[in-house]
């Protein structure tokens, strides 16, 4: 089944990114992608519109994920090292294995090998590996107009959408947007504001997200360009 080939896939990318191996990760993860195309039927230049087209269905069960958080691998010192130096903002910097998937969340699981991918562009920036701005920025928006389909019925949905809003936030203030990052903060508050209480978001989840809408309210959350 292609979906399974797409987890497998996302599940070994995410391995080679503890790792390290960006490279690696980026090619599992577009093999990962295409598997879900396929199991759309349609063409590679169509699967975004078509995985937005799909209805929404209530999980029969809420998927199973596992998070790892980059910065406390030995692998990424320099990573963290230039996210401090390159923005006030703080990343979000989790990346996500898929267990115990449910069929009903296909859109779901395609939102979350995404949101993988941009993180891996994301993480070769700060390394200075890439500049390939526009594109994480277009898969992070992708992610979450994705997760916007699921979030009244799975939690990993909503986690998603501010995980995705965080760090277009985060990417927009290394390179001085002023005015986009303000709007993805702005985006990011307004989902804090409506998440309901129960949620089963952790609240060490929840921490940087609230820490970078407090820095934004309070006027902090921009970086100026250094002086002459």
């Amino acid at each position: 089944m292609n979906v399974a080939v797409a987890i497998e896939a996302n599940n070994a990318a995410v391995s080679c990114i503890c790792q390290g191996q960006l490279d690696e990760a980026r090619v599992l993860l577009v093999g990962s992608i295409r598997s879900m195309k396929d199991q759309l039927n349609v063409d590679a230049g169509d699967a975004t519109a078509e995985l937005l087209k799909q209805p929404n269905q209530m999980p029969s069960a809420v998927l199973s994920l596992q998070s790892v958080s980059v910065f406390s691998l030995a692998s990424y010192d320099a990573f963290q090292k230039r996210n401090i130096e390159s923005s006030s903002l703080s990343l979000f910097d989790r990346v996500y294995r898929i267990r115990s998937p449910c069929a009903d969340n296909q859109s779901l699981i395609s939102a979350i090998i995404l949101y993988n991918m941009a993180m891996v562009f994301h993480l070769e920036i700060l390394l200075g590996k890439c500049h390939q701005l526009e594109k994480v920025e277009q898969l992070y928006l992708m992610c979450d107009v994705i997760a916007q389909q699921s979030k009244l019925t799975c939690s990993q949905a909503s986690l998603l959408t501010l995980a995705a809003l965080n760090n277009t936030a985060h990417l927009s203030s290394m390179y001085l947007m002023t005015r986009e990052t303000g709007h993805a903060l702005d985006d990011l508050i307004s989902e804090l504001a409506f998440l309901n209480r129960d949620n089963t978001i952790m609240d060490d989840d929840l921490l940087i997200f609230q820490m970078n809408a407090f820095l934004h309210s309070t006027g902090q959350g921009f970086r100026t360009a250094p002086s002459a």
